[in-house]
């Protein structure tokens, strides 16, 4: 079916970018009161207690519907369930019950699985209010400075909110003692003789020893803690506000303790969305020249700002012969980021992987990019090495495109997606298993680097990155870089779903109790002899008339030779829902274009222009699509332009009165001239069209309004994965061409 290809591989685009991508609060249903399993509940349960039995329910049944690995881990998922309902029970708090849904996720013992509380996001919103506040008040304030502005007496600094302060060094745990493995130039951190090798001992008079054992022994059953506490005692302790001082004792190269008192900075970076159920995360990238023949690149994060910065780097170092990218530390972010990067960095198209669902798999592909860097790379990992950076560093190992110089990565791969709980805290959970092309499985095991190298504090002291120099040396002796794989890669792209049922006899169009939109018989149809099949029922006829005239009649409805769409659209991947802007051009009689963005993901663009059909993304996907299309039969309207052609129906048959989402319907089967079924549902009271379902698609409209002379729906609802809801809607209006086109992009252009 040409719409299900069409709309199925936004739905591949979109799941592409699932390993932390944007992804709103899923819809609650209604639930009645104490459903919490079969146990003993009180008669009386006050709203915040049912909240959080709701919100232990739908965490619960999320992954139990969604979670890629249904054994589970070898757990009964229903025992735990019966495990944790009765302390579910006996909860005063929110953040009791976030540590309940904690516990109990860690008993699968997988990454990407985490509880984040809402206050988190509370502070991320009120840093946003204090900022704007700020700024409004700084524009009418005449007399404050450029920067500042004075609040009864006070001044304050309009520093956006997104800016971050800290001393400028890097930590890692090297035999249990926290050791300064970076010092950026010219910091604070710098200018007041810290030092790589320095173990720092206290934080403002924490001792980092005593916290690490009170950790260890209260957080054992945490996952990987001492793997995090570096970055977490930078985030938490050594960052700060601006201009605030921080107070280290280190033990230095004689292993003297010193105390030094340091000046917080600003940081050289930005904060950057990567989903809206996340944090606004903190991205750092640097680029620079080695020595003639090699360059540099590091980064911390995956996300959109990371393509755009890549390319420009890739441009300014071209001529080297060389490139070490630096991923130690990268946290990993968006998946399918590394569509675009890995392009970028291959003449040929390469297998980065596939990953595995509850159902079904996808194959994720690096399309070479018109512009890519054809020199010898070599990567940097360690066991900070996280998420995505360790699937991009595998994908281009196996592909024979890059040497790993390092350490082993935290073997942390799991795509994965998130949901807001009732009590307004997110679940992050895993929806995938990750293998690479050679059929490794990186969850656990993480990237084995090809030269293992590991830092110690002798060298650091002496001012020396073991890794780095490693890496130098190997390009310099050009000895170990292999032949980029000549294997072929397959590129579809597609997600693999489990074969489809047989189709259902015509008979059984609606069966009684369920049936696609949630379709229940009402008052059955007089069976209909099979001498009817080819002839068309007064009845259904008339309902379509009376449709058509109500939204204003074929002729108004055939003047409209151009329209424009502007909403919102809700996808609902796996569980999980991402809100995004929509925006849909048609163009009589060939052109046509949906595109989706958001701040996260860029564009998302599907275009028809009469000459070709592509689906692009920002991210760096390009792929003209393997089939021709008439866009009068894929445009989100072609339903309703369908029912102006009765004549071109092999056959119209009502079908009766039915009840869809508690309202009736009269259900009306076409049969087309290809034999294909098409069922059509229009509200009895309102005589407007409700549901479209054909084979393997169906399409549901409502919130009908007048749009100059015509009434058309600002509600669609695809295949129950993708709610639109316009705001605007344009008739005849003037589109440029260029909607029509190829947008392009850094990194398609060969400078």
């Amino acid at each position: 079916m040409k719409h299900t290809k069409i709309f199925s591989l936004l739905v591949l685009l979109l799941s592409i970018f699932s390993l932390s991508e944007n992804l709103l609060a899923q819809k609650r249903k209604p639930r009645p009161p104490r459903t919490i399993s079969s146990i003993a509940v009180p008669k009386r349960i006050s709203p915040e207690l049912q909240r959080r039995i709701d919100a232990f329910n739908f965490a619960w049944q999320t992954i139990k519907n969604n979670y890629f690995d249904q054994t589970f881990s070898g757990l009964d998922w229903d025992k735990i369930k019966k495990e944790y309902e009765p302390p579910v029970l006996k909860t005063v708090s929110d953040d009791q019950l976030h540590d309940i849904i904690q516990e109990m996720i860690n008993r699968l013992e997988r990454s990407h699985f985490a509880v984040i509380p809402p206050e988190v996001f509370q502070a991320l919103e009120n840093a946003k209010t204090e900022a704007k506040a700020k700024e409004r008040q700084q524009q009418a304030n005449e007399e404050e400075t450029v920067g500042e502005e004075t609040v009864g007496g006070k001044k304050f600094d309009l520093t956006g909110y997104g800016a971050k302060f800290g001393i400028g060094v890097d930590l890692r745990l090297i035999e249990n003692r926290f050791v300064i493995t970076l010092v950026d130039k010219n910091s604070t951190a710098e200018k007041a003789g810290l030092k790589t090798g320095y173990i720092v001992e206290k934080i403002n008079g924490v001792s980092l020893a005593e916290l690490l054992g009170k950790l260890e022994k209260h957080y054992a059953n945490v996952r990987n803690i001492k793997r995090y506490l570096p970055a977490q005692i930078i985030e938490f302790m050594l960052d700060g506000e601006k201009e605030s001082f921080v107070t280290l004792v280190c033990l230095n190269e004689t292993g003297q303790p010193t105390e030094i008192i340091i000046q917080r900075e600003q940081l050289k970076g930005e904060s950057i969305s990567i989903g809206q159920n996340y944090p606004e995360v903190f991205m750092r990238f640097e680029s620079a020249s080695l020595n003639d023949e090699v360059g540099f690149i590091k980064f911390n994060l995956f996300a959109l700002p990371t393509i755009e910065k890549f390319c420009r780097a890739l441009t300014e170092l071209k001529d080297k012969k060389a490139i070490i990218i630096d991923l130690r530390g990268n946290t990993g972010g968006i998946i399918g980021s590394m569509v675009g990067l890995s392009g970028m960095l291959t003449e040929k198209s390469i297998d980065l992987g596939t990953s595995i669902y509850k159902v079904g798999s996808e194959n994720l592909v690096g399309l070479s990019k018109p512009k890519n860097y054809k020199g010898k790379l070599v990567f940097l990992v360690d066991n900070q090495t996280v998420s995505a950076g360790e699937i991009f560093a595998a994908a281009l190992q196996e592909n024979n495109r890059a040497i790993i110089v390092g350490e082993k990565t935290a073997g942390e791969a799991l795509p994965s997606v998130s949901v807001e709980l009732p009590t307004g805290a997110v679940l992050l959970y895993p929806i995938a298993n990750y293998k690479t092309r050679n059929g490794t499985f990186l969850e656990g095991r993480g990237v084995e680097p090809n030269f293992v190298v590991a830092l110690d504090r002798k060298s650091l002291l002496d001012g020396k990155d073991a890794q780095l120099e490693t890496a130098l040396r190997i390009i310099k002796e050009d000895k170990a870089f292999p032949k980029l794989l000549d294997e072929p890669v397959v590129l579809s792209g597609k997600i693999k779903p489990p074969p489809p049922p047989p189709p259902a006899p015509r008979a059984a169009i609606a069966p009684k109790g369920k049936v696609l939109g949630e379709v229940t018989i009402l008052a059955p149809p007089t069976a209909k002899p099979k001498e009817t099949v080819n002839k068309k029922d007064e009845k259904a006829l008339q309902v379509i008339t009376d449709f058509i005239g109500l939204i204003g009649g074929a002729e108004a409805l055939n003047k409209i030779n151009s329209y424009t769409l502007s909403g919102t659209v809700e996808l609902n991947v796996r569980g999980s829902k991402t809100e995004l802007e929509i925006n849909i051009y048609r163009q009589k009689p060939d052109r046509y274009a949906e595109l989706l963005s958001s701040a996260s993901i860029g564009e998302i663009r599907q275009i028809y222009n009469g000459k070709k059909s592509l689906v692009q993304a920002d991210y760096g996907y390009d792929r003209d699509l393997p089939f021709e299309a008439d866009t009068a039969d894929i445009e989100i309207f072609a339903p309703l332009y369908n029912l102006l052609k009765k004549d071109s129906f092999k056959s119209l048959i009502y079908q009766g009165i039915f009840e869809r989402q508690s309202r009736k319907v009269h259900l009306v089967e076409i049969v087309t001239k290809d034999d294909m079924t098409i069922a059509l549902a229009f509200d009895v009271e309102t005589k407007l069209l409700v549901s479209y379902v054909r084979l393997f698609y169906g399409i549901s409209f409502g919130d009908y309004r007048r749009v100059e002379n015509v009434m058309l729906p600002f509600r669609i609802e695809r295949e129950s994965i993708m709610d639109i809801k316009l705001d605007e809607i344009k008739l005849n209006p003037a589109i440029e061409a260029g909607v029509f086109m190829k947008k392009e992009n850094c990194f398609d252009k060969v400078d």
